[in-house]
């Protein structure tokens, strides 16, 4: 066994092994290597002894601190030995614990008393900041990539981007990464299915109920909401799926229960009767041909079919879950292919597993980690009209063919629309539509999955858009679940205009990642803020790198420049002004300002106002930072401009298209979006960035990793680069963009290439 530095002891939960996935993923990026018991364990291997020698050889461990690890015998005894071997304890709690309340909480308490604890609760600590401060305290400590001694303070500052998980341009799934409708407001929803006559059925686990939506996804009803043990009401209730004939079927502990569409209870089986079928800890259901129904059981780790009259008929992968291949290990999810084929998500054992209808084991795929193919804790699993695997792990789903071989991922970590927070449930109804549910965002997005390879085909078919057809005075208030687009089909074509301006590349800035924004001086200096702590960074006219700067509380700021070549920079924290050197002018906290919220774009417009671009309600502030308005509420913008008139120009990725506002904030006109003007419609497909030059044309960064040009009307112009690996050619999505009205010079970013492009332009 390979020595390790890290030992990563927690309690095998579900949400738990979410947030362990992804924190291995960030520690081993930083340098660190890591233990963990399902990957460093073969099957067959004494688990015990091995948690022993991993323990022994490591030099520090992370107890993953939740309510339910002080009840775990084990995990306090790994904290106890690592403490008695005097190991490096480094804590994360993921949620406040009362340590005084039991016995083992004291213990634990008199041994990580002395040292400091990381906060990583979620929707209260930033897990990024959170996760950089653990990684600075452990290289303190002299661990990390060269295992040197650091003294404190000297060189040991670290920062943890984003965790994100994708892959170049797909050749299969959706046909965007970016959703067309999302359901929000769905409370942890843990299965999902459809009907035949269209309707969304989402089970809520937390919520103790089961939500009915109509074909249009306006809900309808409702099952359950207390607690009990059958006849319409749940503990827990996890799998959701309709039969041939329209009968709906819910598992929760104990109990699988029948309903017709409306929510009509029908009838149930199992119960806590211990002669009878006990159906323990269940989590996703699916039904084949037949009308059997298989039945995932996590705590078992076993698959129990029941007939179409809900009389028991079987299980299957009864065993220890240490055998390996054909042994399940918690189980999560289940799906049934065309051919009868049981395709079991086992997240434990970082894979699918696959069976015969009778149960007999054929294959397993994917493994653990966070390269291509990687199904790290796959928490769900649906299959497509071609028998092509979707699996969820962590924030990406993953897509395989019949027989395991990988095709395509897609998905980063986070909470913004086309990201993803802790998949739960996916599903893919008879219209090729993919639900993908999410607990910590408590919403479904939807994405297109029948279209063909993007790369090679002349014309996109069948791609649905939101039905956002409101009047343009009134384009802002309508809300973010549109109707179903199921209906609306509409055929695009390719862009097909010769970049026009390729030749005006002029240098690349190469090794920086994650860019926010982009700024430029009347003098032609560059302002890059990048990261999520909010590092500045200024280049002189040659691009060279003059000084960069990390500021307290501008936690993944964007940026701006006035006329005064004063820099202004905003997060959600606070407000600052900074000289070109960025030695630091003023300073404000943006507590009292009223509507203020996470800015994802500033730009200055007439009388000295400053426009944040903010999801739901963007503001607009007075020349003195102090509130003057809201406007643009349920728009989603990414990033923000104004002309020379004063116009503002927010694009909505949410419904692909480009609002414009007067400097009042009143709304003008819109362009994009389904029946709207530019054609080709492609050229607004999910809208990330944005820029105008002196002329007032507009420059918009879209999904399709192009970079398009319009007229101040809408009026669609050119495309100004190509898309490819090279320099001058766009690799990924443009998120930043900027242009030097003086120098008619333009700089943009790209999703995940660590470098930002300089364009002449004519």
């Amino acid at each position: 066994m390979d020595r390790k530095e890290l030992f990563i002891s927690y309690r095998r939960e579900p949400e738990t092994l979410q947030f362990v996935s992804r924190l291995i993923h960030d520690l081993e990026q930083s340098g660190f290597s890591v233990w963990l018991d399902t990957r460093d364990i073969q099957p067959g291997g004494d688990w015990h002894g091995a948690i022993g020698i991993g323990l022994t050889k490591c030099r520090a461990i992370i107890p993953v601190m939740t309510k339910d690890y002080l009840n775990s015998r084990h995990c306090v005894n790994e904290l106890y030995t690592a403490d008695g071997d005097r190991k490096h304890i480094f804590p994360i709690f993921l949620e406040d614990i009362d340590l005084n309340a039991t016995e083992a909480g004291q213990g634990i308490k008199y041994v990580v008393s002395s040292v400091n604890w990381t906060m990583c609760r979620q929707g209260v600590d930033d897990y990024n900041m959170s996760i950089s401060k653990l990684v600075n305290a452990m290289k303190l400590k002299g661990l990390g990539a060269d295992g040197t001694e650091t003294a404190a303070g000297e060189n040991a500052s670290a920062t943890i981007q984003p965790s994100t998980m994708t892959t170049p341009t797909p050749v299969i799934g959706p046909i965007t990464t970016m959703p067309f409708k999302v359901i929000r407001d769905v409370e942890s929803p843990d299965g999902i299915t459809t009907s035949k006559q269209g309707h969304l059925i989402v089970s809520s686990m937390s919520g103790q109920k089961v939500l009915i939506f109509n074909p249009k996804h306006e809900k309808v009803s409702e099952i359950g909401g207390e607690v009990g043990l059958g006849m319409g009401h749940f503990i827990s209730p996890s799998g959701v799926a309709v039969d041939k004939d329209g009968n709906l079927f819910v598992v929760s502990h104990y109990f699988i229960q029948k309903f017709n569409i409306d929510g009509d209870f029908l009838g149930q089986a199992g119960g806590t009767d211990p002669k009878g079928f006990q159906i323990d800890a269940p989590r996703g259901i699916a039904i084949d041909k037949n009308g059997r129904i298989y039945i995932v059981e996590q705590k078992k780790n076993r698959i129990m079919v029941i007939n179409s009259d809900l009389s028991f008929c079987k299980t299957f992968t009864d065993g220890d879950p240490l055998l390996g291949s054909g042994h399940l290990n918690m189980p999560q999810s289940i799906a049934i292919n065309s051919s009868g084929s049981v395709y079991v998500a086992d997240m434990m054992n970082n894979c699918i597993q696959v069976f015969d209808e009778n149960g007999n084991f054929q294959f397993r795929f994917g493994k653990m980690g966070t390269g291509p193919g990687s199904t790290t804790a796959p928490s769900a699993v649906a299959i497509d009209s071609k028998d092509n695997a979707y699996v969820a792990s962590v924030a990406t789903v993953s897509i395989f063919d019949s027989k395991g071989s990988f095709l395509h991922s897609f998905g980063e970590y986070g909470n913004e629309v086309g990201k993803f927070s802790q998949i739960r449930a996916l599903h893919i109804d008879q219209d090729g539509v993919l639900y993908i549910g999410e607990w910590v965002s408590n919403r479904i997005q939807l994405f297109n999955t029948l279209q063909e390879d993007v790369n090679t085909r002349e014309e996109l078919k069948r791609v649905p858009m939101p039905n956002h057809r409101c009047n343009e005075r009134s384009v802002m208030t309508s809300h973010t679940v549109q109707d179903s687009p199921k209906k609306d089909e509409i055929t695009f074509t390719n862009v097909t205009s010769t970049p026009s301006n390729q030749k005006g590349y002029v240098r690349t800035i190469n090794e920086i990642t994650d860019v926010r924004s982009i700024s430029i001086s009347r003098n032609g200096h560059v302002v890059i803020s990048s990261g999520s702590e909010g590092k500045l960074s200024t280049y002189n006219k040659a691009y060279e790198l003059i000084s960069d700067k990390v500021v307290p509380g501008l936690n993944m700021c964007v940026t701006t420049i006035n006329q005064d070549d004063i820099l202004l920079a905003a997060s959600v924290c606070k407000i600052c002004k900074f000289d070109m050197q960025l030695n630091e002018i003023m300073s404000i906290k943006t507590n009292d300002i009223k509507g203020w919220t996470n800015p994802f774009g500033i730009a200055l417009g007439i009388k000295g106002r400053l426009y944040a671009a903010a999801v739901d309600k963007s503001i607009i502030l007075n020349d003195d930072l102090t509130y003057y308005k809201i406007f643009a509420e349920k728009c989603k913008p990414f990033s923000i401009a104004v002309n020379s008139s004063g116009l503002v120009y927010l694009p909505d990725i949410a419904v692909h298209a480009i609002h414009v506002f007067s400097s009042e904030g009143e709304p003008l006109f819109t362009f994009g979006g389904p029946g709207r003007p530019p054609v080709p419609q492609f050229s607004l497909l999910g809208p990330l960035s944005i820029a105008i030059d002196q002329d007032d044309n507009i420059y918009v960064g879209v999904a399709m990793k192009s970079l398009n040009i319009f007229s101040q009307e809408g009026k669609f112009l050119s495309v100004l680069t190509s898309s490819g690996k090279k320099p001058g050619q766009l690799d990924d999505t443009p998120t930043a963009l900027c242009i030097d009205q003086s120098h008619r010079i333009l700089l943009f970013a790209e999703k995940n290439a660590s470098r930002v492009q300089v364009f002449k332009l004519k």
